[in-house]
């Protein structure tokens, strides 16, 4: 009996893999062969490459505008045009508006509740809400805040000494802790003064590329029953229990204290508050509060960690800006929202830095109704996930001639204008951009000039030539430390 039983089994299995990997061939669409039993996604599911980069290696194996390829049995589809990536992320919002990834209250409530996460209706009536912790005149008062620990980060760099190896990474770990912490929770987390900070290590338990972080985020970006089916949170358990903690601690001391600091905590007070988001209570609340660390954390840590990097590998980039902010310097003799952008060579090096180094390296949506795609006759299927290779389009030599070398001035005026919009993505774009973009890029242009100001920086023997990116993250994360060299400046 089971003699019979296995052919037949193998049969139906058979049957069951041609029928899906058929499926783009019988609409027609361009597709990439897919291997079984994983689709086109055999180097992620053993762990070989991240998703961003096996997005991006989809995106460079074709020169259709979108191709179909398979996430394991889920057939998917990769945009590569800019024009039509304008349509999915911005033109025709309504139709992709959610995220393909889990979010269900049952499985892990503060995941679920997070803006990154949320669905729509629930993301749109949170999003313009919290949207207020960086509006203009929040990001001018939290300058001061930024400019106080960027001096504290500057007093932990001269205990060092004046010439010595460190890892960037942590250095901007720790200088990016600070400054989310203080601006959003109103609440000093002192990591230059303590190695050990309690914020510090739940960063850690968030964010290290241990295996399980790994299956985490395989589970809920591309495999989303296994984790439904064992209950698998998106964050380690621990690291979010704690930021829970100080949060509703927050609330509690902001509350009896009656001060206000404008800031994540009050716009999170005065929410609970309102009736206008029904429901918005309890670990709701929460959800927001680590959605700002964990995203705010790792989008500019990341970007910090990279600008010093290539700062280091082209000395004479380094010395041209250092020049422009000396000149800054001298002029202005402080840094407020609005000055920082004259520094113009600096923004032109962050923004290559996000070119080469984006911190989500792949943007992903979901198809809410049938959708026609624009100029064609092919019709997606409400459900079918769409990906948008950020990491491609910024290493496309159509838009970017030797994308392997870091050159700013591609990010001149004229520059600029040559290319299409949409060819340049490191935070997004459309009503589900990156919310604190902004934030990112003030802090990171303070703290770079901060440290040019008093130090050269220079690659060392252990500093990694060229970046490898973890395969157990999700972003663009580096394998192993940045180490650079600090060398103090008499100026």
């Amino acid at each position: 009996m089971i003699a019979l039983l296995i052919p037949v089994v193998l049969l139906l299995l058979y049957w069951y893999f041609a029928r899906i990997f058929r499926y783009w061939k019988t609409r027609n669409v361009p597709y990439i062969e897919p291997v079984f039993p994983f689709g086109n996604f055999k180097n992620v599911a053993l762990m070989r490459e991240s998703i961003g980069v096996f997005v991006a290696n989809m995106y460079k194996s074709s020169k259709e505008d979108f191709i179909g390829i398979w996430v394991l049995t889920t057939p998917s589809l990769i945009f590569r045009s800019p024009e039509l990536l304008k349509h999915i992320l911005v033109k025709d919002f309504n139709y992709f508006y959610d995220r393909p990834v889990l979010a269900e209250e049952d499985v892990d409530f503060i995941g679920a509740n997070m803006l990154f996460f949320q669905k729509n209706p629930e993301w749109k009536a949170v999003r313009s809400k919290i949207g207020a912790v960086f509006s203009l005149s929040k990001l001018r008062g939290m300058v001061t805040i930024v400019d106080k620990i960027g001096e504290d980060m500057m007093k932990y760099l001269k205990k060092s000494g004046n010439d010595f190896e460190m890892n960037s990474r942590e250095l901007c770990a720790k200088l990016t802790t600070d400054v989310i912490v203080s601006c959003g929770f109103g609440i000093n987390a002192n990591c230059f003064e303590d190695e050990k900070s309690p914020f510090r290590e739940a960063g850690k338990k968030l964010f290290d590329l241990t295996l399980f972080n790994c299956l985490r985020v395989i589970c809920y970006f591309l495999v989303p029953s296994i984790a439904r089916l064992f209950k698998i949170s998106f964050f380690d358990p621990k690291g979010v229990n704690f930021l829970r903690r100080v949060f509703w601690q927050a609330i509690d001391e902001r509350e009896e204290s009656k001060i206000s600091r404008h800031d994540l905590i009050d716009i999170l007070i005065n929410l609970r508050q309102s009736e206008s988001i029904p429901n918005f209570v309890g670990d709701k609340l929460a959800a927001q509060s680590i959605q700002f660390y964990a995203a705010g954390f790792e989008t500019t840590s990341t970007g910090f960690s990279f600008s010093l990097y290539q700062i280091a590998l082209h000395p004479d980039i380094q010395e041209k800006l250092r020049d422009e902010i000396h000149q800054f310097y001298n002029e202005h003799h402080e840094f407020t929202y609005d000055n920082i952008k004259s520094l113009t060579y600096l923004d032109k090096v962050f923004s290559e830095t996000l070119r080469m180094h984006p911190g989500l390296p792949f943007l992903n949506r979901m198809t809410m109704n049938d959708y026609t795609i624009p100029e064609t006759k092919h019709v997606i299927e409400k459900g079918t996930p769409i990906y948008i290779s950020v990491l491609g389009l910024h290493f496309d030599p159509e838009y970017y001639p030797d994308p392997e070398i870091f050159d700013p001035e591609r990010f001149s005026e004229e520059n600029i204008k040559s290319r299409p919009e949409y060819a340049y993505l490191p935070f997004g774009n459309g009503p589900r951009n990156c919310i604190g973009a902004r934030f990112a890029v003030m802090v990171t242009k303070i703290c770079v000039a901060k440290i040019l100001l008093q130090y050269k920086i220079e690659a060392c023997e252990a500093t990694p030539k060229k970046i490898e990116y973890d395969p157990n993250s999700f972003l663009a994360a580096p394998k192993g430390a940045l180490t650079l060299r600090f060398i103090k400046i008499n100026n």
